[in-house]
């Protein structure tokens, strides 16, 4: 397999991986959340047997029947969702973790990592922009003044009624998003893009699995879940809405929630805290949320203490009290378990692990904030012990097996599904995180009356 095919295609999904991202919950109207999540299984399996097909036989999702359109006031189809591959020259749109663990009955795949594209077709404004201004000055030379907003619009006017040629710009964005089947969520860029391009998602993989199985895809297994009328039904909506509507929750995720319900002196609540906070951190003015401020591993610096204390959630909500502040942002540190493909790394190269003093946990940084009150996080450190693990093992692969250009795409697609366990990890981590912290307080008596 080409090295630089590896490379490329493994710096591009670490992109995607270590972006920012949101929580948000899946729903079906009129069900409860178990059907949801069977339909979101079957869901996976249908992402599991495209990416095969496609693979078989190399079928480019693109096409026009392939593709979701939305309306563009005066213009037919100038914007529209279409699938795309994750890998250079790949056809693929998926990429599929499959549970390794015990409890593969339940969850089969864990989850699947979605990449998608928006195409725009506009109107070159430069063009626009010239022909306006020409208009302009012929209006000025018969003695008729008028705006150039209006020459513009009277420009437009011409190109609906094709009277005047303009050429059409394509722009593509790339969108990505990770459907967390195990929890339930799914994790995407905080962007109304996204949001958009995951609602036309649940119709265009359906519309796609029909068109390339013909048969109902009977050969593939998954004659059930193309026949289940309801995954289009499927939509999402922000984790801490959800949280707090079933009544998991109080409040939403806040910063300064967190701080504060870990710290406190003595608190006992920071010793089940799942992570451990650092000295950088970005914050405002409580009486002014222009007044911005941005600590790079320097909060000890402002607050008193030495440089070499270790920090706290303690020291970090008396500062922000005592400095009148409001956390937009904290970056802390957690221990994640080593991955099936760190085991299976270290098994191939134990004086690695014994050099490097690895244990059974991996410290990876975050940064967490809130994105209009719900769960927001980033990867801060790329995941390079991670990402070596997963290389070393495609190359290994390479030399002890036969790899044709035909089947390097299936070959790279799952061992970058087994990079995709941190990411799985991180979800179940930063979930406990907020419920945990915004526990709903009991009322007086309560306890009481359970007992009697």
């Amino acid at each position: 397999m080409n090295t630089d095919y590896v490379k490329l295609n493994l710096k591009s999904f670490l992109d995607d991986i270590c972006a920012k991202h949101v929580v948000h919950s899946f729903e079906l109207s009129g069900r409860d959340n178990d059907y949801a999540l069977a339909e979101l299984s079957k869901l996976a399996k249908i992402c599991r047997a495209v990416n095969n097909q496609v693979t078989k036989e190399s079928i480019e999702l693109n096409g026009p029947e392939f593709r979701v359109y939305t309306k563009a006031k005066g213009i037919e189809e100038t914007q529209y969702y279409a699938l795309f591959p994750h890998l250079l020259g790949g056809h693929c749109p998926f990429v599929v973790f499959e549970n390794q663990g015990h409890n593969k009955s339940q969850y089969p795949i864990k989850g699947v990592f979605v990449k998608m594209a928006r195409y725009s077709y506009n109107y070159c404004p430069k063009t626009i922009k010239k022909l306006a201004k020409e208009l302009f000055t012929q209006h000025l030379k018969v003695g008729h003044s008028i705006t150039m907003k209006e020459a513009k619009k009277l420009i437009k006017k011409g190109i609906e009624a094709e009277k005047i040629d303009v050429p059409l710009s394509e722009s593509r964005q790339p969108i990505s998003f990770y459907i967390d089947v195990e929890h339930g969520v799914i994790l995407s860029r905080p962007s109304k893009a996204v949001a958009h391009a995951i609602r036309a998602f649940f119709h265009m993989v359906l519309k796609t699995a029909e068109i390339i199985f013909p048969g109902g895809g009977a050969e593939v297994g998954i004659n059930a879940c193309l026949e289940s009328n309801e995954i289009d039904g499927l939509s999402t909506l922000p984790f801490s809405m959800n949280a707090i509507s079933q009544g998991l929750s109080s409040r939403a995720y806040n910063i300064d929630q967190i701080v504060d319900y870990y710290g406190g002196g003595l608190n006992e609540n920071a010793n089940t805290c799942p992570v451990m906070p650092t000295f950088t951190a970005s914050a405002h003015a409580q009486d002014n949320g222009r007044q911005l401020v941005r600590f790079t591993d320097s909060i000890c610096l402002f607050s008193g203490d030495s440089e070499t204390e270790y920090p706290s959630f303690d020291r970090l909500s008396t500062f922000r009290k005592t400095m009148q502040l409001d956390y937009l942002s904290l970056r802390v540190i957690t221990e994640l378990p080593l991955s099936t493909q760190l085991k299976a790394f270290f098994e191939l190269d134990p004086e690695y692990a014994e050099e490097q003093g690895i244990g059974n946990f991996v410290n990876v940084g975050f940064e967490t904030s809130a994105s209009n009150g719900n769960i927001c996080f980033q990867i801060k450190e790329r995941l390079g012990l991670f990402a070596k693990a997963c290389s070393f093992l495609i190359y290994a692969h390479t030399r002890d097996n036969s790899v044709s250009p035909e089947n390097a795409e299936s070959v790279l697609l799952s061992y970058l599904g087994g990079l995709l366990e941190p990411l799985h990890d991180s979800t179940e981590l930063f979930i406990n995180l907020y419920l945990e912290s915004s526990q709903i307080e009991k009322v007086f008596g309560e306890d009481a009356e359970v007992a009697a």
